[in-house]
């Protein structure tokens, strides 16, 4: 995809304003987007995790049952609802 494109995928999400601040903490049973990685772009269920840890605990729908993975903080992004 082009960066152009990205942009306006962005924008149609996200709405017209210039800046949003995506904050970083996360609730127990939250949905959120897992970015990067082999799971890139799934859709999991935030478990727990600590903010002095490096990974987070989240559980997805795999193969029809619920599994708990661990992947870094920085590779969960708050579900954007459409």
């Amino acid at each position: 995809m082009r960066s152009d494109q990205v942009i306006e995928e962005l924008r149609s999400h996200l709405g017209p304003k210039e800046v949003h601040v995506i904050p970083k903490d996360f609730e127990a049973g939250e949905h959120v987007q897992l970015a990067g990685g082999i799971f890139h772009g799934l859709t999991a269920v935030y478990y727990s995790g600590d903010a002095r840890q490096r990974s987070r605990l989240v559980l997805m729908d795999f193969l029809g049952r619920q599994t708990a993975v661990e992947v870094p903080t920085t590779s969960i992004v708050k579900r954007i609802s459409r």
